[in-house]
């Protein structure tokens, strides 16, 4: 029984449609990691009598290195650190957890998990052809479509959404092998989950089929599921095919178009700011800038480079992320481990179950290459999930009682708990200072900054908000300033921070924050707070105003 509810929260991961602010994706995520200790709890006893694989015990140690991070300084906030904690010591959970499912029955646990993420990517494909063909669903648990946007079901992403299809359609293969689908019900849930596919006009899916034959090659044949390889063929072809003829169908059927992938492919900035990134790791190639810190080294290498007009606080590259996060030492060898890991399970894998469990891999790793999934706990378990499916499978010696794995277990709680309570105040608190900023009602906060130690970064954020740049400001203030533009270099905070930094004194720092504005968030942007600084400077303080004249027209 624990196990459905587990499994029933899995599925509501990926299906609940409540996205606010500060934290969009938080009641998704909270799903999937309630999903992660139902099934931990419903193993509870078998837990204490099975063996780990090396894997849990390597990814639980990589859990420290943000903790590390924020005790030496690269990590700005304790927040940062605790959260980055959390989402890898979840997944090294998840990892454990699904070794021990596995060891009950493989191939009945493998069905439960595939049946889930089926179940979540035909309703998600549903919704899907629902938003793409603007139908007025009056429904309190269906996004509403966006004219013009391209399909993201109750998950709000485009790209995440095809990745959830894209593991339903290795769910399909899986479940045809254990002859739980018929020939007919596989093939009209493929072709279903492929048009979906095609309206969230993923450019990332013309690489799933790819990656899942090459995965196949590799593997042993007693892991592949008996779908004929022509069958792979067939529907990478029909999904390449259903991907470019969406736009024309949307034009005869007189809708609101996206742009065509060819249009998306040339606009993409990828090839502009990973170069970026690479030149912030060497100019910190030993320690990288601290998990999560993306943001801080695009702000420390944008003047050196031509405006892209877009900020990116992740790396959208799993492999980029690692040494921006951990420099090239330890990025090096985290990306060798990952590859070691792939390299060395798709020949030894064993059944089709393992050999599902490794499709699903390459799924979420080809996503990783040129996205973040590995930032969604929704896509973390799962993948955690089916890694434990593949490490049942394998005869290692490199595996320990699972009985002292309670350090890392009790730590992730902890951390769950703690964030969950304090995500509470924190959003409480954003939709009050939202509603401050709008100049909404008399109601006002009673301190700067939310009580959420574990949320910390998040906190400091409405803080920084809440406080105008005036003369007088102290060095530590201002410290603190730097400190959060460093994180969130958004353009209002950078304007925000150039502003008391021009206040008190310093001109030419403030010009040089200023003029970032323009490197990292484009002309558009910089033009736009530049006018807002001249009218706060004539309605508030002529030392802005003159300083808003010294500035690039």
């Amino acid at each position: 029984m624990i196990e459905l509810l587990a499994m029933v929260c899995l599925g509501m991961a990926w299906l609940v449609p409540n996205h606010y602010l500060p934290w969009l994706s938080f009641y998704n995520e909270a799903c999937a990691m309630l999903a992660l200790w139902l099934l931990a709890f419903s193993l509870v006893r078998r837990w204490w009598r099975a063996t780990l694989p090396a894997p849990f015990w390597a990814v639980s140690a990589v859990a420290l290195v943000p903790l590390a991070q924020w005790a030496v300084g690269l990590v700005l906030y304790s927040g940062d650190a605790w959260v980055a904690m959390l989402y890898v010591l979840s997944f090294a959970m998840a990892i454990g957890v699904g070794r021990v499912w596995a060891a009950v029955n493989a191939r009945e646990s493998a069905r439960t998990l595939a049946t889930t993420i089926l179940a979540a990517a035909l309703v998600s494909a549903a919704l899907a052809f629902s938003q793409a063909l603007l139908l007025d669903v009056p429904a309190l648990w269906v996004l509403d479509p966006i004219p013009g946007m391209r399909a993201y079901a109750n998950l709000a992403q485009p790209n995440n959404l095809a990745t959830l299809l894209g593991l339903g359609v290795v769910s399909v293969l899986l479940l045809r092998d254990q002859r739980q689908l018929s020939a007919v019900s596989a093939v009209a849930a493929a072709l279903l989950l492929l048009g979906a596919m095609a309206v969230t006009q993923s450019r990332t899916t013309l690489l799933f089929g790819l990656a899942i034959m090459v995965v196949l090659w590799c593997m042993p044949a007693a892991a592949r599921p008996r779908i004929p390889t022509s069958a792979v063929i067939a529907a990478s072809v029909c999904e390449a095919v259903l991907l470019w003829a969406w736009p024309v169908a949307q034009k005869a059927l007189f809708l609101t178009g996206v742009e065509a992938l060819g249009t998306r492919a040339a606009a993409t900035p990828r090839l502009q700011i990973w170069p970026m990134l690479l030149d912030a790791v060497g100019q910190s190639p030993w320690a990288g800038y601290g998990w999560l810190q993306v943001g801080a080294a695009h702000f420390k290498v944008a003047n050196r480079h031509p405006a892209v007009e877009e900020l990116w606080l992740h790396g959208h590259n799993l492999f980029i992320e690692l040494f921006v996060w951990c420099g090239i030492p330890l990025g090096t060898l985290l990306s060798v481990a990952v590859l070691w890991w792939i390299r060395t399970r798709w020949r030894r894998v064993a059944t089709p179950e393992s050999g599902a469990g490794l499709l699903a891999i390459a799924v979420l790793f080809v996503h990783a290459m040129l996205e973040l999934p590995h930032h969604y706990a929704y896509f973390l378990v799962p993948a955690g999930l089916w890694m434990g499916q593949i490490e049942q499978g394998l005869s290692s010696r490199s595996e320990w009682p699972a009985r002292w794995a309670w350090p890392p277990a009790l730590a992730a709680a902890v951390l769950t708990v703690g964030i969950a309570w304090n995500y509470r105040e924190v959003e409480e608190d954003f939709r009050l200072f939202r509603f401050e900023s709008a100049r909404v009602g008399s109601l006002r906060a009673t301190q700067l900054t939310p009580d959420a130690p574990f949320l910390s970064s998040i906190g400091a954020y409405v803080s920084f908000t809440r406080q105008e740049p005036r003369a007088g400001m102290s060095q530590e203030q201002l410290a603190d300033m730097s400190r959060l533009i460093t994180r969130y270099p958004y353009a209002p905070a950078l304007a925000r921070y150039a502003e008391a930094l021009a206040l008190n004194g310093r001109q030419d720092d403030a010009r040089e924050v200023f003029n970032s504005i323009l490197h990292i968030h484009g002309r558009a942007w910089y033009l736009q707070v530049k006018r807002a600084l001249h009218e706060k400077g004539i309605e508030r303080s002529p030392a802005l105003l003159e300083f808003e004249t010294t500035l690039p027209p």
